[in-house]
């Protein structure tokens, strides 16, 4: 015979267990990271974007004076650090997985923005969150099963 707790327990754990593996999946594979940022003169910033190979980047920069630096896995893209006026654009794809690094300076008198798209890997981290939250809707299936086997004291 099923209690009206043990009713609960199994509808909330299944509902947190499904929660857990909708993440797990929608964080599989490269994830798009939209850029838009202003900073004020003299503000600096920046960016990894840790990718597998033939993931796309795109970095706009607009300024009247900044400095950029950037690199990324191999032999792809390079652009040591150099001054840049008005607007540059960056678009590259990584030939190897690894990271890309970019260093953006604003130091001309007036606002700098940066505004572009990313693909990038999940951090590994997040997959153990998710499996944790899928062990948690088993305990709480659990703990709730063991309500219509015995009624533990205290409940």
């Amino acid at each position: 015979m099923i209690t009206g707790k043990t009713l609960v327990g199994m509808i909330a754990g299944t509902a947190i267990i499904a929660i857990g593996a909708t993440s797990f999946l929608l964080d599989l594979g490269l994830q798009e990271v939209i850029i838009d940022e202003t900073f004020a003169a003299g503000e600096q910033t920046s960016y990894r974007f840790s990718a597998e190979a033939g993931a796309r980047q795109h970095l706009a920069v607009t300024a009247d004076l900044f400095e950029l630096e950037m690199s990324s896995p191999g032999a792809g893209e390079q652009a040591p650090s150099a001054q840049y006026r008005d607007r540059t654009v960056l678009d590259w794809v990584h030939e190897e997985s690894g990271d890309s690094i970019v260093h953006v300076r604003n130091t001309g008198p007036s606002e700098m923005r940066i505004a572009g798209a990313a693909q990038v890997t999940t951090d590994p981290i997040y997959f153990t969150y998710h499996v944790l939250v899928m062990i948690s809707g088993v305990v709480i299936m659990g703990f709730s099963a063991a309500f219509s086997l015995r009624h533990p004291r205290g409940f």
